[in-house]
């Protein structure tokens, strides 16, 4: 389990660092859906896949933890 933790760690990280690739700030919607959609595509295929490929172990231990937080 300690793998799959690391892992998620490593995608926090890259999803942080894609959050603030912008320094400049916007100063309209336009500019500011820019941002987002280039931090958005920044992200690699891989990264998506490995996420969505681990929600069905974590709704299950969701649902183990009857709602309650998760280790996961």
């Amino acid at each position: 389990m300690a793998k799959s933790v690391s892992g998620l760690e490593s995608h926090r990280t890259y999803v942080g660092g894609a959050r603030t690739t912008s320094q400049v700030r916007a100063s309209n919607a336009n500019q500011k859906f820019a941002q987002l959609e280039a931090a958005w595509k920044s992200i690699p295929m891989t990264v998506v896949k490995t996420l969505l490929d681990s929600m069905p172990r974590r709704c299950q231990a969701v649902i183990n933890a009857k709602g309650y937080p998760t280790t996961c």
